[in-house]
Parts: structure tokens; sequence; C-alpha cells
């Protein structure tokens, strides 16, 4: 795979994974502020890493691994001042997030594959009511 090539890949893989990454911070962070600042660390990161990402393996895993550790060090920062976190919690945390966010995964994908088996009438009811929020009226 040519460099283009991997960054086209890395890229893909970072945007498809904004909203695992921002909900694992979350998880982690005391101040919600935190978060989006720490989520563009994190894409820096992942970006200027970019050439290390070995295609074909688990991006999450090696994307998660580089949010935990942002996530630690600024927990360290807190650390300073007067909020105190144990390291064996955050990794505790970090695993119980990623599972959950795991689980979501799963859940969406099978709504997906209900949703795909509709007939189109009945898709539109659905998508009308909870994807474009409206009323059951």
């Amino acid at each position: 795979m040519t460099d283009p090539q991997r960054e086209s890949l890395v890229v893909t893989e970072i945007a498809r994974h904004q909203p695992r990454l921002r909900g694992l911070l979350r998880c982690l962070l005391v101040r919600p502020s935190d978060v989006d600042d720490l989520l563009q660390e994190v894409n820096a990161v992942l970006w200027e890493k970019a050439g290390e990402f070995e295609p074909g393996t688990d991006f999450w895993a090696w994307a998660s691994q580089v949010a935990r550790y942002k996530a630690f060090n600024m927990v360290r920062r807190y650390d300073r001042e007067l909020l105190i976190f144990d390291e064996n919690l955050l990794d505790q945390l970090a695993a119980t997030a990623s599972q959950k966010l795991h689980d979501l995964d799963r859940r969406r994908e099978a709504l997906d594959e209900c949703l795909k088996r509709l007939p189109p009438a009945q898709r539109q009811l659905v998508e009308l009511r909870y994807g474009a929020n409206q009323t059951v009226e």
C-alpha cells in the first residue's frame, strides 16, 4: 500500500471512529469542555502516526489506545489541580467504555439490518419518526 493510500485509509478511519473516540473520552474525562480539545489532539496524533498504522489491523484498538494515553496525561494534569484519579480506575473505565461502545455498534448494525428488511413505506415511517424527530401524529 502506498503512502497516499495509507493516509486516505487513516483519514477515513479517523472520521468513521469520531463518535466512538468522543464517547471514550467522555467516559474518561471530568470536564466536558476537555473532550473536544483532547479529541483534536488525538486526531492530530493519529494523523501524524498514519505511517505506523498497518492496514488490515484493528484501527479502533490503535486509536483508542492513543486516546487513552492522551486522557491519562490530561488526568495527570487534573492531579495537579486536586482532582485525583487512580490509573487502574481509568483503565477499568476505558475498558468498560470500549465494551459499551462495541455493544452499541453491534446494536446499531443489527438495527440497520432490521430497517433494510422493512418494506419501503414502513421504513420511511420509522425514518421520519426517529430520524427527522417528527411526532407520531
